[in-house]
This record gives structure tokens, sequence and C-alpha cells, in this order.
């Protein structure tokens, strides 16, 4: 807005001014704004703006002592066709002997503000609060067209707190006047809200009772005995300190809630037994029905006490969780996946299944926590000895490919300083180990292995090696599975224990087996020929049955290449076994004529299954990999590599041809240059790449490269001398538009 220095009395408005300190009402008229420009004028002599523009209402005049007034106006450029400069404002006024004068006058000079004309995007709207000078003139007003004025928040305040203290209501202490101009008093109205409840029968306050008051025989509506105790009508308690009252519990409270000779009471157990510390949350409830002479029978409540989250609970006085539900519905919808055939794999509970070697006292078993899995740690200095733990045997089949996999946090620790590895049960090293690199945090490592010839038990161990400083070192989702490559992580057998009996017998003639639990699980018969208590040479498991006899499923567990029916297996009047051996030949023959071959390598005319299997994967198909932005696999993190010859950092191997776009970041974190290229088969392969060194130094690149059906794709690393630096890869990413690797 434009900025003016005050406003100057003119000739004509001083003598007004004269006059009005002599008692002429001074009355203000109008404002004026224009554009004009002093350059030789006096203020004092001019009689009018020297270029008006528009011509404003007096909206308020408000006194300002001691001798000065506010005089207020208001206006906007809806009306203004042509835009000007907001350069000078008048105020004018009537005078009795002249009519309507300039009163006062000022100027913004070069401080002027530009008002523009209506139509365009600026809408303007002003107020204008005009100090002048008014002196001791003691009548003071203005000519105001009311339709133009709204009032102002001062105005608004004003004109409030005149109207509030202009109410005035006298007070009457009564509660049954029918005055229409007299406010009864606050003692009145309280007076009226307690007759109000007296006559709603609302009146009755809760009353406590002293402690163990009565037994828990009595009625609710008996008589009052001879020390004149019964429970009063309406809404009473008392506490339970001891047995004799025959209350649920002997520390606890009861509340009475009686409505004539009908009533209904709660009790409330502070904590269990004896122990104060112990917690407690269970209640019991019962009733008296107005025309029954006795109490109904105690129900309890059920609360988290009563609940039980383990999927082996034999209990009949406890319900199984919903999520214990869950888990069982989840197992049998989804039981042909690929199991974990490790119990306890993530310390769910606690060290279940697992045996210490080396003491127990330094590990940890925590069980999940929100989002987080359950893990198993160890934190001291080793000393002079390995430290693990190892879990019960675990059938395996000799010959067999299996994948062991766990989630390992190393870092702080060295390379090598944790792992998990599989070995026989009963002697011989180890076949297997996930080793934990020094950055590992979480990072799930795996590895495929062969159970060696002859083992049909094997044991998984996790180990910290001897000599080992006191670091975290942590284990969690510990999985075995059978099969090539590594699977997504299940709990299948996480909770399971098999309820077993170990029977010898010898004059039995029947033996019948299962528990009379509905849902209770299978009953099964374990074989052990190999003297080891806890596995099992051969499984007959019964489930899914009914009341109907024969209504339910047999399955058996044996090792196919050791026991052989000799004969014909007949199921429904149908041959099994030949029946299997024509659908092979069937297969063999469909698998022949779209191009693919099948071996038989016992000679016998039919194929097994495996032979199928290499069979279907020997068919040429039309597909090909795609570079995309699909992750098949990654993120892959290496260790560090000081060694100035290449190194394989890490590798995986393409199940078909394709062009595939492969990401890594090299990071260098020595002195010297360090170096990075892709391999094929063992060969280099892709551009060789040069980091120099830094605090660290890391480059990320990204190559589209093609490989066959079988090739490895592998990440090769080397410093420039010994020592010099260590170099490692991060975020190894390959990606395509179809999942198509194993992992080797």
């Amino acid at each position: 807005m434009a900025a003016f220095g005050g406003f100057t009395l003119t000739n004509r408005g001083r003598a007004l001014q004269s006059k009005a300190q002599a008692g002429t009402q001074l009355v203000y008229t109008k404002a004026m704004i224009g554009d004009g420009s002093l350059t030789s004028q006096s203020i004092v002599t001019l009689t009018n703006l020297i270029s008006p523009k528009m011509t404003l209402p007096i909206t308020s005049v408000r006194p300002a002592p001691p001798d000065r007034a506010y005089v207020e106006s208001k206006f906007d450029n809806q009306s203004i066709a042509t835009g000007f400069y907001f350069r000078e404002i008048g105020v004018y006024a009537q005078d009795p002997d002249l009519g309507e004068i300039l009163y006062a006058y000022a100027n913004a000079g070069q401080n002027a503000e530009y008002i523009p004309p209506t139509g365009g995007t600026d809408i303007v709207e002003k107020s204008i609060r005009m100090n002048v000078f008014v002196g001791a003139a003691a009548n003071i007003t203005a000519t105001i067209d009311s339709s133009l004025v709204f009032p102002t928040y001062e105005q608004m305040e004003d004109a409030i707190e005149a109207a509030l203290s202009s109410v005035k209501v006298p007070l009457i202490d009564s509660n049954t006047s029918t005055s229409k101009t007299e406010a009864p008093t606050a003692d009145a109205l309280r007076r009226t809200v307690e007759s109000m409840a007296e006559a709603l029968g609302l009146k009755q306050n809760t009353v406590r009772l002293a402690d163990n008051y009565l037994t828990a025989s009595v009625l609710v509506n008996a008589a009052p005995d001879a020390q004149g105790r019964s429970y009063p009508d309406g809404l009473s308690f008392f506490k339970v300190s001891s047995s004799a009252g025959a209350w649920p519990t002997s520390n606890g409270y009861v509340v009475t809630m009686r409505a004539g000779s009908g009533g209904f009471q709660l009790y409330f157990e502070m904590y269990t037994g004896t122990t104060q510390t112990d917690k407690t949350s269970r209640f019991w409830y019962r009733s008296k029905r107005d025309a029954n002479t006795f109490w109904q029978d105690w129900t309890r409540n059920l609360t988290d006490a009563d609940l039980d989250d383990t999927l082996n609970s034999t209990s009949k006085t406890k319900a199984a969780t919903a999520d214990a539900l869950r888990r069982v519905n989840e197992a049998k919808m989804d039981a042909n996946r690929n199991s974990n055939l490790i119990p306890n794999g993530t310390a769910a509970y606690g060290f279940a299944g697992w045996t210490f070697a080396g003491g127990s006292n330094d590990w940890y078993a925590s069980k999940a926590s929100g989002d987080a899995p359950g893990e198993f740690s160890f934190r001291a200095a080793t000393g002079g000895v390995f430290r693990y733990i190892q879990s019960e045997p675990l059938p395996v089949s000799p010959g067999a490919v299996y994948n062991l996999s766990a989630e390992l946090w190393a870092e702080g620790a060295a390379t090598g300083d944790l792992y998990v590895e599989i070995l026989p049960a009963t002697s011989g090293g180890n076949f297997g180990a996930v080793i934990a690199q020094s950055t590992d945090r979480w990072l799930r490592r795996n590895i495929d292995v062969t159970v060696p010839a002859g083992v049909n038990s094997a044991i998984i161990r996790m180990v910290v090696p001897a000599n080992k400083a006191a670091t975290y070192k942590g284990f969690r989702r510990v999985q075995l599975t059978l099969g090539l490559g590594a699977r997504p992580w299940n709990d299948d057998s996480d909770g399971y224990v098999a309820r077993r009996w170990d029977l010898l017998a010898s004059d039995y003639r029947a033996l019948e087996l299962g528990l009379l639990v509905p849902g209770d699980g299978p009953a099964y018969i374990d074989f052990h020929t190999s003297a080891v208590s806890r596995d099992y040479n051969a499984r007959i498991l019964a489930e899914a049955g009914s009341s109907t006899n024969g209504g339910g499923d047999v399955s058996l567990y044996y090792n196919a290449k050791d026991h052989r029916f000799t004969g014909p297996l007949y199921v429904d009047g149908t041959d099994l076994k030949k029946s299997v051996s024509d659908g092979k030949k069937s297969v063999r023959d469909i698998i022949v004529t779209k191009g693919g071959t099948v071996a038989d390598a016992d000679g016998d005319g039919i194929p097994d299954f495996s032979e199928l299997v290499a069979g279907v994967n020997s068919i040429v198909v039309g597909y090909k990999a795609i570079p995309g932005e699909t992750v098949l696999q990654g993120p892959i993190y290496t260790g560090n590599y000081p060694s100035p010859t290449y190194t394989k950092a890490w590798q995986v191997r393409t199940n078909i041809p394709g062009t595939f776009r492969l990401r890594y970041t090299v990071v260098n974190t020595g002195s010297g240059l360090g170096y990075a290229r892709v391999y094929k088969n063992g060969v280099p392969f892709g551009t060789e790449r040069t980091v120099s060194p830094g605090n660290p130094a890391s480059v990320s690149y990204v190559e589209d490269l093609a490989f066959s059906a079988g090739d490895t794709i592998e990440f090769w690393v080397r410093a420039q001398t010994t020592n010099s630096n260590n170099v490692r890869l991060d975020n190894i990413q390959v990606l395509s538009n179809i999942p198509i690797f194993s992992a080797t």
C-alpha cells in the first residue's frame, strides 16, 4: 500500500478545527483519493485534491485520545475504468459557514501504489484508517451511509461488550418458581437434580462391605445373619482373602448386583495361589433368578491363560489359538511343498531338538518378535575349544542331493568365525558347510550337498570355532531341503514333536495305535535298524480316518532301492506296479516323439522317474531369455579379496540360452587399483573393470551378455598387489524376463 507521511490540516481545516474547539460539531463527510503530485503547491492552501480519481464513503469515526481521531473508509477497483497511482488522499468535513471543505491532506510522492482497472486478474479491496488531528473537539461525527459499512473486528468487540454489559438477570433460590424473568441459583439446580435421581431410583450408591463379608453359599436375598450381614439392594463389593468362604479362589474381589430377590455376581482373582507377584486375569460369574432358591453354578471366563499356541499339545482343558489352527491349515494345504527337514530351525521352541557341546551357558535362543524370526546366537569368547549345538539325527538318503541353507550374522567377526555344517550322525567329517563372511548381516547362504554312500542319518551343527573373540554370532532359519537349489524358508517341521512309543512286543496278536482326540494327527509305526532310536528306516503312517472301518489312508516311507515288493501290488483290483510301469513307458514314448531322449541305465526297458525328468529337460523349447528388469538372482554381496590374481567371487548356472542383464558394484577399500570381470565357464568374457582406490571407492556397472543353456555366469575380482587393497562385489544381480536359474 502507498506510504503516507501523515495528514496535514489545510487552512480551512484549521479554521474548522478552531470552531470545533469552541463547540461546533465536527462532521466528516467523505474522503477522496487521486494521483496528483506535489510540485510547488503548498498543502495548507489546497482546497481540493490535485487530481482526484475516487470519492470514498466514511464508514466510521473513532476517537484516539488525547487529540486525534481515526476516520475509516474503504474502496475497491471494481468501478475503476482506468488504472491510476494512489498517491494523494484527502478528508472532507462540513463547515457551518463555507459548506464542505478539504479538512486534511496527505501525499505519498514516490511511494504511490498502482490501482489496476477492473476486469483484470487483480482484484483490489482496501480499508483505510486515517489518523487526523481534532484537538480538544468534544463533538465529532461523520456522514455515514450504513449500506456501505461492514463492522471491523474492533467494532464487533465493542458492540458485544456493550450488549453483554446491559444484560442483568436476577437470581432466585427456588426450584419451584415459575418466573420468566429470574434465574435459579446453582444450589437450587443441585436440589432439583437430587430429587430427580431419587424419584428414578438412582440415588443408591455403590457400597463397599467388610473383607470376607459373606460366604459363597449365602443367597443374594438371604435375611440378615446374627451379625446383621446381608447383601444390600443395588451394587456392592468386598474383598476375599481367605479360603474359608468357599469362593473360587482365596484371593479376589466379589461384586454383587442385587435387585430384589434376584441378582448377578462376579468374582475377580487377584493372583494365582499364594504368590502375589504372579499375574492373573481369571474371573468367574453366576446368577440367581428371582424364583430360584439357589445360585447357578460358577462359570469361568476364558482368558489368554487358557489358550495353547502349540501344535503338539494333549491338553483337555485349554483351547487352541487361532494362529495355531492357521498353521495347521496352512500345513495341510501346502503338504506337498519341499519341506524343511530340520525341526525348530529358527528357535521357535528354544533349544528343543538341539544338544550342546562345550557347555550351554553362552548360547542363546531368542523366539520370534513381531516380523523378525527367532534366532540362535553365541556371544562369548570360545577359548581353545569348538562351541556348537547339533540337531537330533535326521533321516537322509545315500547319494541324494540336499540343499543346506541358513541366515547368518557375522558383522564384527572374521570370515569363517561361524558356519553351519552337515555330517553323518555316526562318525566322519562334514560333507558340506555354509560359511559366514565377515560382512554378513542376516545374509542367507546355501550350498548343495550330496549324501555319501552308506550314510542314512545326518546331523546339523551350528559351529563357532576355537579361539574366537567375544562378538555376536547369529544363526537363524536353518533349513535342509531335498533337491538342488535353495528353497524359500518354511517352518513345516517347527512345532511338530511326534508322539512316539518304543515298543518291544513278542506276545501280542493285535496292536491299535492313535489317540481318542478328534483331529489329533496321524498314527504311525517306525522301524529302526540302525541302532539309532530317534530316526526311522521305514515308516507306516495312517491318517485321514473316520468312524467307518477302513476309511483312512496309509502311507509307506522306505528306501525304494533296498525295500521292494517282490510280487504285484493290487489296490482296488489294479496292479499298481504294472500300472506305473506302463505309465512310465507311455511318457517315454511321448518324450521321444517330441524330439527328446530318455536313458535306461538298468536296461530293463522301463525308465525311472529321474530318467524321465532328464528326458523332459532334453526337449528343446522355443523360448529364450530376454534382457529385462526381473531379478532372477540377487542382490548378492561377496567378501573381500586381497589376491593379485583373479579369484571367483560368485557364480550361477543358466538353464536356457539367451542374453542376460548383469548388474554389479565394484568396491575398492585399499590403496591400489581394484579389478573385476565377468567370466563364462571359467573363461574371461565381459569387459575388465578397473576401480581406483578411495575411502572406499565404488563403481556400478551394467552388461548385457549372451549365454548358452548350462553355462555358468561367473564374477571374478583381483587386487593390484598383495595386501595393497581389498576388492569386493556388492549388489550382484542377474536380470531377465524368465526365472530360469539354478544356484551352483
